[in-house]
C-alpha cells in the first residue's frame, strides 16, 4: 500500500508533463518561432520535467526498496532521456540551430542536389526545425531561367505577414535573390552559415 501510495503524486505530475511537452513543439514553437527564446524555454523545461519527475520517483521508490516502482520510474525515465537524444536538446538562435543539425542539413542537401527532394515532409530529427514541419522549394523565376533554392521557415506571424527561415542555395545566392518568406513577405539571405545554407530575413 505504500508503494502504490508513494508514486501517486508523480504520476500525477507525469501524466501532465507530456502534454506540456507536446504543447511546447506542437503550440508555442509555430507561434513563437523556432530559434525563439521562448521556445527555447519552453520545450527545455518540459524536458527537464518528463525526465526529472520519474527520475526522482525511481529514486524515492528504491529508498522505500518498491522495486517494481522503481524499474517502472527508472525505464520511463530512460525512455524520455533517450528520446531527448534522438530529437537533440533545444538550441537558441538560427546558428545553434544549425550546428545541431548540421548533418541532417547536408543529407537534406544532398537529396536536393539529387532531384530527390523537393516541397515535402521534413525527415523526423529535422520536423521541428520548422514551424510547419515541411521543407519548400522557393524558385526565382525573374530572370531567363528559373533560380531556386530549398527553403525552411523557422518563423513566420500569425497574418503571415512576415516571415524568416534557412535557406539552402546549391551554387550559392544568386544577384538579387529572394525568398518568399509569408504570403506578404519577401526575405534576402542575410547570413551564410555554411554548406551553401543561408539564414533569411
Amino acid at each position: 500500500m505504500t508503494g502504490t501510495t508513494e508514486v501517486k503524486p508523480s504520476r500525477r505530475w507525469l501524466v501532465l508533463g507530456w502534454p506540456a511537452l507536446a504543447a511546447s513543439y506542437f503550440l508555442v514553437l509555430p507561434v513563437f518561432g523556432v530559434p525563439s527564446t521562448v521556445t527555447w524555454f519552453s520545450i527545455s523545461l518540459c524536458w527537464l520535467w518528463v525526465i526529472a519527475v520519474p527520475a526522482f520517483a525511481a529514486v524515492r521508490a528504491v529508498r522505500r526498496r518498491a522495486v517494481r516502482p522503481a524499474m517502472v520510474w527508472g525505464l520511463l525515465a530512460v525512455f524520455a532521456a533517450a528520446s531527448l537524444w534522438t530529437l537533440g536538446p533545444p538550441r537558441r538562435g538560427v546558428e545553434g540551430q544549425f550546428r545541431q543539425h548540421r548533418g541532417d542539413l547536408a543529407r537534406l542537401a544532398a537529396g536536393y542536389r539529387a532531384g530527390h527532394l523537393g516541397e515535402g515532409t521534413l525527415p523526423w530529427r529535422l520536423r521541428f526545425l520548422s514551424v510547419d514541419g515541411r521543407v519548400h522549394r522557393r524558385c526565382d523565376t525573374a530572370g531567363p531561367q528559373a533560380r531556386c533554392a530549398l527553403f525552411l521557415l523557422l518563423w513566420q506571424d500569425w497574418r503571415a505577414e512576415e516571415g524568416t527561415g534557412l535557406a539552402y542555395f546549391p551554387a550559392g545566392p544568386w544577384a538579387g535573390a529572394s525568398i518568399v518568406t509569408a504570403d506578404g513577405d519577401v526575405g534576402v539571405p542575410v547570413r551564410a552559415l555554411g554548406g551553401g545554407w543561408w539564414s533569411v530575413g
